[in-house]
Order: structure tokens, then sequence, then C-alpha cells
């Protein structure tokens, strides 16, 4: 999933930093997630879902850390090893094709499920060129920094978090861009009505048939309609030029 939200590289010493103040544009959503708590506020809202059991994978571009691609996987269960090296892989590889250098790797879920994939992931993007500007891992409404080490800013208790009460989450939601609870419930929505498909298909039917009745009622006519003919070749408007074919052609 791609988003044109603006965010700042989170920092895990800055939790309680405020964001989205500004109204959103219902066209560009710009929106400021500069610490870790406003950024999984967002995170819900790029997917179209809450993700559990993931690693969302957030590439930045450009001077402010703008969202370029927002992409997720599945977390492995139970953990594999093998897996977690084609998720690596993969990663990596869509960064490399967007050309960019930076990324956000958050991890929801267990460690015991989050760590064995998020390593091999921080060093794949790492041979890439691709920085990991913070890694996070979440779980039960507290959120650790994996790159932090120190105690006293990141405790291993991990810092509580509200992604649904967040500004960030009201910005998003006001601009049209709503985070259902679970991937479930995003697939419902793609579901046709129910009922819906009996109509679907004598609708298609009937357009079937219009479409057979029209081609009969042409060639029944000798090929031409009073009201169209089949296209022919383009004739130049003036004597001695010849129509354009396209660019390059002398």
């Amino acid at each position: 999933m791609t988003d044109d939200s603006t965010t700042g590289a989170p920092s895990s010493r800055r939790p309680n930093q405020d964001a989205g103040k500004r109204q959103p544009d219902p066209q560009t959503l710009r929106v400021q997630a500069g610490a870790p708590d406003a950024l999984l506020a967002a995170i819900p809202h790029m997917l179209g879902f809450y993700p559990s059991h993931s690693l969302v994978v957030i590439g930045l571009t450009g001077k402010r850390n703008s969202v370029r691609v927002t992409f997720r996987y599945d977390l492995p269960e139970p953990s594999d090893a093998a897996l977690a090296e084609d998720i690596a892989g993969h990663a990596a590889s869509v960064l490399s094709a967007q050309r960019l250098h930076a990324a956000v790797l958050v991890g929801y879920g267990p460690a015991t499920l989050v760590i064995p994939v998020l390593v091999p992931v921080v060093h794949r993007l790492l041979a890439a060129g691709v920085e990991p500007v913070e890694v996070l891992r979440a779980e039960a409404g507290r959120y650790w920094s994996v790159l932090c080490e120190d105690p006293a800013c990141c405790p291993p208790a991990g810092r509580p978090f509200d992604p649904g009460s967040h500004p960030v989450a009201a910005a998003m939601t006001g601009a049209g861009m709503p985070a259902l609870p679970d991937r479930e419930a995003l697939a419902r929505t793609l579901l046709p009505a129910a009922g819906s498909a009996e109509a679907i298909r004598r609708s298609t039917r009937l357009a079937e048939q219009r479409l057979c009745d029209l081609g009969t009622q042409y060639w029944a006519a000798g090929g031409r309609t009073r009201r169209s003919s089949p296209p022919g070749p383009a004739e130049p408007r003036s004597a001695g030029r010849s129509a354009d074919t396209g660019p390059g052609t002398r």
C-alpha cells in the first residue's frame, strides 16, 4: 500500500510528540509523525486495517523522510528461518527498486515471532544500502525500540500507546483513510453484496445479447448504419502532407 503522508523519521527519545495539527488536504494528506506513537497511529490507516502478527515496512524518501511506499508481511508461525530470509530479500528488493535509502520497520506480535524476522531484514536492508532509521516492536498496546539500548529512554516493559486516540488517527480518518479492525474486515469490503451474484450474471447475459443483436443489425444493413460506419484510415488534411504516425517518424 502506498501513501502520500509526510512523516519524520521517528525518534524513540520523543515518544509524546504531537502530530497531525494541520487540517488534512482532501487530495494529499500531510501528517507529521515524528515520534513512534504517532507513526504507530498512522500505520493502520496507511494499510486500511490494524495489523497483528505482521511486519510492516515503510520506505522513506527525501530530506523530510516522507512515506513513499508501505507494505506488510505475515509473520511465520512458528518461526521459520528460511521464510524470514525470503521476507528479508523481498523487502530489500522492493525498497531498492524504488531507489529508497531509508526505511522504518515495525513488527507486530510477541518477540519470539518478531525478532527472528526483524534481524535478517535489517541485515539485508543494510547490505542493500537502505538505512533502518527506526525498528519497532508493538504488542498489546506497548511498543519497544529495537535499536535503543538505553533503559531510561526505552524501558524493558516498553512504552504504552493508543493508536486509536492519537491526533494522527483522527486526521487520517477525517481525510477518508479509516482503519478497519483487522485484515479480515478489510477483505469483507471487497466481497459482492449478498444476493448480487445472480443479478450480475443476469446483467452480463443481457449485455452479451444486446451486443449480439447490434452485430446482427449491423451486418443485415450491409455493414453500414445510418448513425455510424466502421472507422477507416485517416486522410491527410492537405495534399502532399502525410499524417504523423508517432514520435521519431520521418
